[in-house]
């Protein structure tokens, strides 16, 4: 994850001791570079952690002839499209990360970006001419982003809530309100965090927040028209062309191994078996993990299992570029807390699915797979 941050007094007051606080705290997140801008009233900075090759094409946070200043910790899926509308060809576009073609994206269509955007991203944009900042997260909520707003005016966000309790505003203390709701499983009220003091942008939404005040825009809007085929064939068919883009586009930027998790469900198996069918003529491996108990395995209820890798085992052995780890965790369920907590800042509605979550985690990384 690339962490971004950057704070805002609106007034002439200096910015440069707080957003150094924020950028010492984001540092464990982005290792691979620093950058930050000052803009007169405001600063926004990036840690940068590169996951695709274009990545390391880092380019100025702002230049003389933009509008926006601009930070962003995005991956995009899917952007042929988006490089040939903003005119760039195979070449030029070789050279350009993620995050730039957002800041050209957003010199283009300013908000409608947004919209355009396919793939997971927190971005952060300050119109110079406005003054005015745009904070945005993709529709599904993969990238975080958290803000605060204060009574002396101070606008400040960041990727992680760690580096707006740096700026001692608010207090490390919990939203009992918020904390109400998740003991009732309730979803959490719009725009809030159990954390006092601090909200979030939500999914598919954009804030946009000037000395006047604030105000959320949702910019995507599911196409909710129904589909209609003539047979039974044409929704399957439809159905494995959708799959196939979706699966190609998560492929993207891949190396020689990508990893996956393959239980013994419908969902992780269709998801496998499409990605080594479309890798089927390439040098490419999929490597698959699955978790499983170290108790022989047993059955509570007819039609139920608690092992899964046997079922997972039997899947990865249809496909000659599929590889199969099955991962057992001896690590006890709350041992891991002390590390978790400040990576998950907001409460796991299941601690137990941690253990094995945080184990195949950590086998990738040691294997240093990046999609």
């Amino acid at each position: 994850m690339t962490a971004i941050y950057g704070l805002t007094h609106w007034s002439d007051r200096d910015v440069d001791a707080d957003a150094d606080r924020m950028g010492t705290v984001l540092a464990r997140y982005g290792r691979d570079a620093h950058e930050i801008w000052r803009g007169g009233t405001i600063a926004l900075g990036a840690r940068h952690a590169f996951l695709l090759d274009e990545d390391r094409f880092v380019a100025p946070i702002h230049a003389r002839d933009r509008r926006y200043a601009v930070v962003a910790d995005v991956h995009l899926t899917e952007r042929a499209e988006l490089e040939r509308e903003l005119g760039h060809s195979g070449g030029s576009a070789a050279a350009l990360s993620d995050a730039m073609l957002v800041a050209d994206a957003l010199e283009h269509w300013g908000e409608g970006a947004f919209d355009r955007l396919y793939g997971w991203f927190a971005i952060a944009a300050w119109d110079t001419q406005d003054q005015r900042l745009l904070l945005a997260r993709d529709f599904i909520g993969k990238r975080p982003l958290y803000y605060l707003r204060a009574e002396d005016g101070t606008l400040a966000f960041a990727s992680m809530p760690d580096a707006l309790h740096a700026l001692g505003i608010v207090p490390r203390a919990a939203d009992e309100d918020q904390y109400l709701r998740l003991f009732r499983r309730a979803p959490l009220s719009p725009g809030r965090t159990p954390m006092a003091g601090i909200s979030r942008i939500m999914p598919g939404y954009y804030g946009v927040f000037t000395a006047q005040g604030a105000t959320t825009h949702a910019y995507w809007k599911p196409d909710l028209t129904p589909l209609r085929r003539q047979t039974q064939r044409d929704y399957e068919t439809q159905m494995l062309t959708r799959l196939d883009a979706a699966v190609t586009a998560t492929l993207r930027g891949a190396g020689d191994e990508i990893a996956a998790h393959l239980s013994g469900g419908f969902d992780s198996t269709t998801v496998v078996v499409t990605a080594a069918r479309l890798l089927a003529d390439t040098p490419k491996r999929i490597v698959t993990y699955t978790a499983a108990p170290h108790h022989r395995p047993q059955t509570y209820q007819t039609h139920h299992f608690s092992d899964e890798s046997a079922l997972a085992a039997e899947t990865a052995a249809m496909y000659p570029n599929v590889e199969h780890v099955v991962i057992r965790s001896d690590t006890p369920t709350l041992a891991a807390l002390d590390r978790t907590v400040d990576l998950y800042p907001e409460p796991i509605p299941n601690l137990c699915n941690m253990v094995w979550v945080d184990a195949i985690n950590t086998a990738v990384q040691r294997r240093g797979i990046r999609i």
